[in-house]
């Protein structure tokens, strides 16, 4: 774990002050819109820097932090761990948790089916749509990072299954399906909400739908990712193209525009990133401990210019290494800065697969990868150099990796570029 706090004056000349180079920067926050316009960068430098600064004044409101501001932390087992909560984010759940009510309100109040079912396609939609990385539209034009649209997915697709459930009431309740009313509704002639759920095309998909939505969610609670990746990154992959197709079998074309939407998210980064683009060979180092019992390391290391591979201070990756898994790729904290001429990586072995690279690298000092990213930012604004003076990282193990990839970066522009820089304080805890 890394955190990092920073003290200082705020400067509106940041606006004015912005150089292409931290436009581009703000670009790599969804990577597919780099890649897109890097052969015309030259020609687009003026108009990208309009935009990180059009781009930094809408970010700077919307990263204000309404927990704890405003709203002080509940102190309830989930939501004390809540560091906290920006106004961006506040607007993405304010749509979530207003479908919610108005979908309970159509369904068990007004009895209309069409529009209950309708606001948990939105949920739905949300759902897929805060899973992107290269091309999120919501990272690009608001600036908040993957790792932060993570809860927002996660609490969509809990707002989804709700809504799907208010939905079937409503059907067995009012209404029965576009094959025509169910005999076994609640006004038919036999109701049974058993036979209801698997009578006639649309309600047998409406039901396998919220059951694979259950499933799905089920697999993605932290004990199964955390001990069983395998699981819970196969069975996500297979329930969300099941969960595509049932929508389209439901009567949810719009589905479609999600689907593609997807699968163009999904080609740049396992196609074009991984397998073309950022697929090269590493370096390996096992780093051993100083203190006895201590945990053991692993440091992959690698070029950085054959690949153009641009990022910034404080973002991550996702690796593969095909000697383990080709198709098994682990998020790692760049821990190299952007203006040095390899990129690093270092591995703890917490799990099967990064214990399989620890074992790998000690009998092998070369491995190929393949990597897709970057992805992610930091928490705050640090491109603002007369905001940000005074300057305390505090990392925890190997989550200084990325803490030494934002320090080093900013003593960088202190000694190189002039950035004013009062004190930087880095503690580490081992």
């Amino acid at each position: 774990t890394g955190a990092i706090v920073g003290e200082g004056e705020t400067s509106r000349k940041h606006l004015g002050n912005m150089s292409s180079q931290q436009g581009l920067n703000m670009l790599t926050v969804a990577p597919m819109f780099h890649i897109m316009l890097e052969p015309c960068l030259p020609f687009l430098l003026p108009g990208i820097a309009l935009l990180a600064r059009l781009r930094w004044f809408i970010t700077h409101v919307l990263e204000w932090r309404v927990i704890p501001n405003a709203v002080p932390v509940i102190p309830l087992p989930y939501l004390r761990e809540i560091s906290y909560v920006s106004l961006g984010e506040m607007f993405m759940i304010l749509p979530l948790v207003i479908w919610f009510f108005h979908g309970y309100s159509l369904s068990f109040n007004d009895g209309d089916v069409d529009k209950s079912g309708q606001l948990a396609s939105y949920a739905l939609f949300m759902t897929f749509l805060t899973a992107n990385k290269t091309n999120s539209l919501v990272s690009f034009f608001l600036g908040i990072p993957f790792e932060r649209l993570i809860p927002i997915h996660m609490f969509a697709s809990v707002v989804a299954i709700l809504l799907g459930f208010f939905h079937t009431s409503a059907s067995f309740t009012f209404g029965g399906d576009i094959d025509g009313d169910s005999i076994y509704s609640s006004f038919g002639p036999k109701p049974d909400l058993g036979r209801f759920l698997v009578d006639g095309r649309t309600n047998v998909t409406g039901s396998l739908l919220v059951l694979c939505m259950i499933f799905t969610v089920a697999l993605s609670v932290f004990p199964v990712r955390r001990f069983f990746f395998e699981v819970w990154l196969y069975s996500h992959i297979i329930f969300a193209i099941t969960t595509i197709l049932l929508c389209l079998l439901h009567g949810i074309t719009t589905v479609v525009f999600v689907l593609l939407w997807l699968v163009f998210d999904w080609v740049v980064r396992y196609v074009l990133m991984a397998n073309c683009r950022y697929q090269a060979k590493a370096e390996l180092l096992v780093l051993m401990g100083s203190v006895e019992g201590a945990e053991k390391v692993v440091q992959i290391t690698l070029p950085k210019k054959p690949f153009g591979f641009a990022y910034s201070a404080g973002q991550f990756v996702q690796i593969a290494v095909p000697a383990i898994s080709r198709f098994e790729f682990h998020p790692v904290s760049i821990c190299s800065a952007p203006h040095e001429q390899q990129v690093t990586f270092r591995f703890r072995g917490l799990g099967d697969w990064t214990n399989k690279l620890l074992e790998y690298a000690a009998e092998n000092e070369t491995c190929s990868i393949m990597m897709e990213g970057p992805y992610g930012s930091v928490a705050v604004d640090l491109n603002d150099h007369k905001r940000y003076q005074t300057i305390l990282m505090v990392a925890g193990g190997i989550g200084n990796t990325h803490c030494e990839s934002v320090g080093k970066s900013i003593l960088h522009e202190h000694y190189t570029e002039g950035r004013p820089l009062t004190k930087l304080r880095y503690v580490w805890a081992v």
